[in-house]
């Protein structure tokens, strides 16, 4: 029997529908998976080898999955591929291909192969039926017993510092990529200092270079990062190393050598803040914020404006850094909107001219307290001091200082007047409120006594209502998924800190055990980071089993229509997209950092699994996709329940009204007094 001849073993039954039938008549995929054949039996170490061709031409790429996980790619076969050409053509003769797999370490008597046949860059991979082998012989084992890994390693490097490079005592980002030669995408990256422990790295970072280096599935999302502190490393020279752990096990240390030198030196405090006078004037709030974007920070304060009564009940002006679509929400309350530009934090004299600009147009107003919502609007509480108002500042940022200023001015040398002049307005606040008690111990040594807790609300009112308007099977309907279909839902601007790059990589891991699963990744922003996010999901092979959408004020839909929500961040203080799924009765995959650890009991409330590990993040998914309807569903139950007795929007709207008022009457009264005299919410409140 001639290759042309052996049975299509794979293609004709691949579950890739968007390729045409191969081989057929118009057909633009041809070829076969020669060796091995289903059901034969191979030894611990053999190849796979066959020929494709996508329009007459060599495929881009060939990838091979064992038992789920990737394990490398296809080489161009050296044998010209004459039998081919004599029947099809002379391009045909390089449509061959080959690949060494290696069986020493895999325990069970059979294994699974998966071949995914990748035509070209544009096109996303397709996947072919699996191959069912028998492995003969034994395990190889070395003189512990324990296996012997594939013969693979770690590939990278890391890129900032660079080697040699003089670093400051404070904010560094370490930076890289890591790649295991076997395809098996890097589990997770640790980060030393010399010998201290710095923390574990965020990963799946896109990374144009590697992508076209290579056509393996997590090339595009293969860099690595972690913002570290070394105030409290000592000046001299060091080694800063990234522990890259492979999914399969292979491992490599990435070390660059730095010297450490100096210290942040402080500045004054700029201009002499005004002695507080109130006048019995009514109720008049200035808001500042850092844009009007519908993320998670800025529908906290929109919701509790309308909670309140903003614009109505009493008067309210919004200064916000930036527009967004809350802008035309808020002037429809009757709360006057101003959007301007941020003030420079890189020069002072900038910084300063903006505010007094600010200033002048502001005092007419005459508010009686001010309202800054996240860190980065800081230059409002800086403001709202030196008109002589009292301050409630609510930070949702979990991000300690100094780490906090590379965060929020990434690759901007802050001046460091201006860092004073926010130290200064942080200590000198009123009431400095945070969601969760883990990002408040953050804060609490810069402004002692000031610091309280107010959870996090969602209006379930509002979200009651919608389940009511909206059936699930509506929703399943407009988003055309499936009655058996599992749908996972990620909700949340795509960003590093969110971890989709992770997630579409876990994903991938579980996609072939869990067949009728599908995830869908809400909140592109069209970035490098979305795009990489993206190429990773087509090389795969998952692309018609991984939606990537773009930022919505409609998600609703999605919410209602999805089995489970999933949270793979590595930083937030108590994101709302898991609020809202758990008062919709919605089961939650998440992390549990930050205020996440305080409200989520792995089993009980939630599915819980480490940030940035993507063996944990596998088996998380695993988990949940195996779970039956009935027990998902008493998750969610438990879930609803405690969100709706802790996280209701009308309470964290109340306290943030009485700090407003109880401050307009005395500056200098203690924002946890004030609450607790609050005759609904002080049960809820810790500081």
């Amino acid at each position: 029997m001639t290759p042309l001849e052996r049975p299509r073993t794979t293609l004709a039954r691949r579950r890739n529908r968007e390729a045409a039938t191969p081989n057929a008549d118009g057909s633009p995929l041809e070829g076969f998976v020669e060796v091995p054949a289903d059901g034969e039996a191979v030894d611990r170490r053999t190849v796979v080898s066959g020929w494709h061709a996508w329009e007459g031409e060599p495929v881009a790429a060939i990838s091979i999955e064992l038992d789920g996980v990737l394990v490398g790619g296809a080489r161009r076969s050296r044998t010209p591929r004459d039998d081919v050409a004599a029947e099809r053509g002379g391009a045909y003769t390089r449509t061959g291909w080959v690949a060494d797999l290696d069986l020493r370490h895999v325990a069970a008597e059979t294994a699974t192969v998966v071949v995914t046949v990748h035509p070209h860059a544009a096109h996303r991979g397709v996947p072919l039926d699996p191959i069912t082998v028998t492995v003969l012989g034994e395990q190889t084992v070395d003189e512990r017993g324990e296996p012997i890994p594939p013969p693979h390693e770690v590939r990278g490097r890391v890129d900032v510092p660079t080697t040699g490079a003089r670093v400051a005592a404070g904010p560094l980002l370490v930076r890289g990529w890591a790649r295991c030669t076997s395809g098996a995408p890097v589990a997770r990256v640790d980060v030393t200092i010399g010998a201290t422990p710095l923390g574990r790295a965020r990963l799946g970072l896109d990374r144009a270079d590697a992508a076209l280096a290579d056509d393996a599935a997590d090339a595009p999302v293969c860099g690595f990062e972690l913002l570290v502190d070394l105030s409290a490393v000592p000046p001299g020279p060091t080694a800063v190393t990234a522990t890259a752990v492979a999914l399969d096990g292979t491992t490599a240390a990435l070390t660059t050598h730095v010297t450490v030198v100096g210290a942040a030196t402080s500045a004054a405090a700029g201009p002499a803040l005004p002695t507080p006078t109130r006048s019995a004037a009514s109720t008049s709030v200035l808001v500042v914020t850092h844009d009007l974007a519908l993320g998670g920070a800025q529908l906290w304060l929109a919701e509790a404006l309308r909670a309140m009564g903003a614009g109505r009940a009493f008067g309210c002006t919004v200064v916000a850094f930036g527009s967004g679509p809350l802008a035309d929400e808020l002037a429809a309350a009757g709360v006057e909107v101003h959007v301007s530009s941020a003030p420079p934090v890189d020069d002072l004299a900038g910084y300063e001219g903006r505010l007094e600009e600010l200033a002048a147009w502001l005092a007419p107003r005459q508010h009686t307290a001010a309202l800054v919502n996240t860190f980065r609007a800081f230059p409002g509480a800086d403001l709202a001091q030196r008109l002589a108002l009292p301050v409630v500042w609510a930070i949702h940022e979990s991000w300690p200082e100094p780490l906090i200023w590379a965060f929020d001015h990434p690759g901007v040398v802050v001046d460091p007047t201006v860092r004073a002049l926010a130290a200064r307005a942080l200590a000198g606040s009123g009431a400095v409120v945070f969601e969760a008690e883990a990002t408040r111990a953050l804060y609490a040594p810069r402004a002692p006594a000031r610091t309280v807790v107010v959870p996090y609300g969602v209006d379930t009112a509002a979200l009651d209502e919608l389940a009511g308007s909206l059936p699930r099977a509506a929703a399943r309907r407009a988003l055309r998924l499936a009655p058996a279909e599992r749908a996972l839902l990620m909700m949340g601007t795509i960003e590093p800190r969110k971890g989709q790059g992770l997630l579409a990589l876990a994903f991938a891991q579980v996609a072939a055990r869990h067949p009728g699963a599908t995830l869908a990744l809400v909140g592109d922003l069209a970035t490098p980071y979305s795009a990489a996010v993206r190429a990773a999901v087509e090389r795969a092979g998952i692309a018609r089993r991984v939606q990537i959408v773009p930022v919505t004020g409609e998600a609703a839909v999605w919410y209602r229509a999805c089995d489970a929500l999933v949270c793979a961040s590595d930083t937030e203080s108590l994101p709302r997209s898991v609020l809202d799924a758990m008062a919709l009765g919605m089961p939650v995959v998440s992390t549990r950092v930050f205020g996440l650890g305080e409200l989520l009991v792995d089993g009980e409330t939630a599915v819980c699994f480490e940030p940035n590990d993507l063996r944990s993040a596998v088996a998380a998914l695993d988990r949940v996709l195996s779970m039956d309807a009935g027990e998902l569903a008493a998750i969610g139950r438990r879930g609803r329940d405690l969100v709706r007795a802790r996280h209701d929007a009308a309470g964290y709207a109340h306290d943030l009204r009485a700090l407003l008022d109880g401050l307009a009457r005395d500056p200098e009264a203690d924002p946890a007094s004030i609450l607790a005299a609050a005759p609904r919410l002080a049960q809820s409140v810790s500081s």
